[in-house]
């Protein structure tokens, strides 16, 4: 078996990005401060978004093509029940702290369907869910393909829709703010859609890389840093969604192939690779936090945005976002039980939203390892029973 631990800490850095600039903005938004030491978290640390995207893009490609049973449902699942749980939690706290709440049209908003601008007095209580639309309509487009006879059309499906989505967004500038709210009509070919795509592309691609760890690695590095540097120079939603998502897809390659050249048991989970079991649970509940210190600071203490009042507030997130994460995760265990275990399983259980956890502790089988497992020599495509998948071994002390 191979030990992925990499992306754990990759998902978790991504988070930590993603929560401190929500603390800058929440500095400026509700306390009017602009000049406090937060203001380093500028609107790059957003793009720890993006890379979650191209991070369940990659997953979610494996998990089809390892054959998980029940994909969409047990997505779903995966995703809303938690999401329901946070949204229920934030309007009790905020109800008892401030007497009331509003949130007009709020089961449209804890449905995650693309609605756009066709709720404008819509609000979203977590102030995330925009990402999580996007995470639900990709695994519902995906979803035909878990199926074993139309397996082998997913990368190609994903070449087309990726050629679709450049096409549709070429001439496209300043959209991207605006399809945060993503409509029927146009979540389909949002540019968002290109960080899953070719996230998703570059596991297949990443299949094929084996043979040459070395040069493969050297190779995805050269390609994010080009990515990256291409992002300057290009005005293209199109093209900007485009290169981001092969600078991140080339990183989570680069990962990939350095922990597969690892071998032995995996060791035991530092703290980054354990904030990146509980991503979920704090991507999910983290902007709630910081708006309710915030205005509650304001509010009772008359306390005006400061270094000290960030620094609390992104602190409780992270305290708060860590134990939600428990939550989470007794959540998907119990649900796990439930479903019981697929006959095609993967490693896939704890996959989530690029947020949830990887596996068991970021284990994931390869073709080898799970046709070895199964006593079968089938490596090329057809199923293979995986036997006991990874995420019901024991858990490490």
């Amino acid at each position: 078996m191979v030990y992925f631990g990499s992306l754990q800490k990759l998902r978790a850095v991504a988070a930590l990005c993603v929560v401190c600039f929500h603390t800058q903005c929440y500095l400026h938004l509700i306390c009017g401060k602009s000049g406090t030491v937060f203001r380093v978290f500028d609107p790059r640390f957003r793009y720890g978004a993006w890379f979650f995207f191209a991070l369940s893009g990659f997953l979610m490609a494996f998990l089809i093509d390892a054959g998980s049973g029940r994909f969409l449902v047990r997505r779903l699942a995966r995703i809303y029940p938690s999401f329901w749980l946070a949204v229920a939690s934030t309007i009790v706290l905020k109800v008892l702290l401030f007497g009331s709440v509003s949130y007009p049209k709020l089961l449209v908003g804890m449905s995650l369907l693309p609605m756009g601008r066709a709720a404008p007095d819509q609000k979203y209580v977590l102030l995330v869910e925009w990402t999580l639309i996007y995470e639900v309509f990709f695994y519902a487009a995906c979803s035909a393909f878990a199926l074993g006879r139309l397996r082998r059309a997913f990368p190609y499906f994903l070449a087309a829709w990726a050629a679709v989505l450049v096409a549709a967004n070429y001439r496209a500038t300043g959209t991207l703010d605006l399809l945060m709210l993503p409509s029927w009509r146009r979540v389909a070919t949002s540019p968002y859609n290109l960080l899953f795509v070719i996230g998703a592309l570059s596991f297949h691609l990443s299949r094929h890389l084996g043979g040459w760890p070395r040069l493969a690695q050297a190779g995805s590095a050269a390609v994010a840093a080009g990515a990256f540097t291409a992002t300057c120079y290009v005005r293209s939603d199109g093209l900007h969604a485009a290169f981001m998502g092969v600078g991140f897809s080339a990183i989570i390659v680069l990962a990939t192939l350095r922990d597969r050249g690892r071998r032995g048991p995996a060791p035991r989970p530092g703290l980054l690779e354990r904030l990146g079991d509980h991503s979920y649970g704090l991507y999910l509940v983290h902007g709630s936090v910081i708006t309710i210190v915030m205005a509650k600071a304001s509010q009772d203490y008359g306390l005006e945005g400061s270094h000290f009042l960030g620094a609390f507030a992104l602190a409780a997130a992270l305290a708060v976002g860590w134990y939600f994460g428990e939550v989470d995760l007794m959540i998907h265990r119990a649900l796990k039980r439930h479903f019981g275990k697929p006959r095609q399983e993967g490693a896939g259980a704890r996959f989530g939203p690029a947020f949830a956890p990887l596996g068991q502790r970021g284990r994931i089988p390869t073709r080898r390892s799970l046709a070895a497992s199964a006593g079968t020599p089938r490596l090329g495509g057809g199923r293979v029973d995986a036997g006991e998948p990874m995420h019901d071994a024991p858990r490490r002390s």
